[in-house]
């Protein structure tokens, strides 16, 4: 299938690109609400590693929009292969990687010319709009949040990125979470970033997870990064997604059995970190994979394997033999002793114990599946919550398009 992009050489303003496979029915909703609105200067990239024929035929069905591009790939992909083949297509000058389930907001186009008048290399937002599918279901809310999308308050605020000091910090806390860097997974991430990325490396990405190893490797790359509290984006968490999975606490298994690692051939497993998959591992080995990759050893040095394993054994003690394992591993390697390892994760422990007290003890004043969260719906999929989000967008959003207005 060619797609349907338009003949011109120039580039569009951004691409926004959508890595799937075997879920036709989220990215049907999602790719209508894109294409339904009215910014012409942009490119939504569809690659399709799917079995199945849904969104082929679905997509063949559609009138002619110059603006959508899909093409199916062939072949049993991992998720990172996808996501490489989705980059190569791409020809915006600002990138915005999505899930099959979310979608953008339209104020996502202003935030790219903002970036381009100030020649940044990122835009940051944060994402305080958030959408829960019809089959979402929670280990504790069961299917309360389905269908409900849930909105924090936000100020328009802005402020100047720092990648170095969010990469320190992101190798502190073991590469868990992606804070303020800058990226490309509900971001904007100019494209030339990437290019100079494959580049260096020999290809977009690298790991079990794109979105972690992105924002780690782009920060040895951006020098120019502005944020905000304002969304660009909506994430969306649906049933059979790893959001979905994680919210049932199923986010985890055997390396070689899981059905998310199945796909992944030849996938090196750094030393020291615990060999099962759950989201601390591989958010772990994805923030190792970008530091080793780009040689930069000051970010190598920073990670704290301690934190990792204190993690571990709080929420996955089952596999509690995989993670004595790695921190002899890792002791070994690094010239320290098994008990200073030790002595230092169950510090750590104690600390995750005390903030994760502190959270229960908030959320027993709002014992509710959104919290502090507004909560609006249901609405039956994406595009009809997107819908809702615009008129939030427009009525509490202060014109941001300025100078900077506060600092972080």
């Amino acid at each position: 299938m060619s797609g349907r992009s338009d003949d011109s050489d120039s580039p569009v303003l951004l691409s926004i690109i959508v890595p799937t496979r075997n879920r036709g029915r989220y990215a049907a909703s999602m790719i209508e609400s894109i294409l339904r609105l009215e910014e012409e200067d942009f490119e939504l990239v569809i690659s399709d590693n799917s079995e199945e024929d849904l969104l082929a035929n679905w997509v063949d069905r559609l009138p002619r929009d110059r603006r959508l591009i899909y093409r199916p790939v062939p072949g049993l992909l991992s998720m990172t292969e996808n996501h490489n083949r989705a980059f190569a297509i791409a020809t915006g000058e600002f990138v915005c990687l999505i899930g099959d389930d979310d979608t953008v907001l339209p104020n996502i186009f202003d935030a790219c010319r903002y970036a381009r008048r100030h020649q940044l290399d990122a835009f940051t937002p944060d994402t305080p709009v958030r959408y829960c599918w019809p089959d979402m279901t929670h280990r504790y809310w069961g299917s309360r949040q389905a269908g409900n999308l849930y909105v924090d308050s936000w100020k328009g605020n802005l402020w100047e990125g720092n990648p170095q000091r969010e990469a320190q910090k992101c190798m502190r806390r073991a590469g868990q979470g992606t804070g303020w860097l800058p990226k490309l997974y509900h971001g904007i991430v100019r494209r030339s970033l990437l290019e100079a990325l494959r580049m260096e490396t020999g290809a977009y990405c690298f790991s079990v997870s794109p979105d972690v190893y992105m924002g780690v490797a782009l920060a040895r790359k951006v020098t120019r990064q502005t944020c905000t509290d304002t969304p660009f984006t909506i994430p969306g968490s649906s049933g059979n997604s790893n959001s979905g999975r994680a919210a049932m606490r199923q986010h985890i298994g055997n390396l070689k059995s899981d059905p998310h690692m199945v796909r992944f051939k030849g996938e090196v497993w750094p030393d020291g970190v615990p060999e099962f998959f759950s989201v601390e591992t591989v958010w772990a080995q994805a923030a190792l994979e970008a530091v080793t990759r780009l040689k930069w050893e000051e970010m190598l040095s920073a990670f704290d394997f301690s934190y990792l394993y204190a993690l571990c054994f709080s929420r996955h003690p089952g596999y509690r033999e995989e993670i004595r394992k790695a921190i002899s591993i890792h002791a070994k390697a690094a010239g320290n002793s098994v008990t200073s390892l030790w002595f230092s994760a169950w510090m750590h422990s104690i600390k995750y114990f005390g903030a994760k007290s502190v959270y229960y003890i908030k959320r027993l004043a709002r014992p509710t599946p959104g919290g502090y969260s507004r909560e609006y719906g249901p609405y039956p999929d994406v595009r009809s919550a997107a819908e809702f989000a615009y008129t939030l967008i427009s009525k509490e959003t202060p014109p941001w398009i300025g100078e900077l207005s506060t600092t972080k």
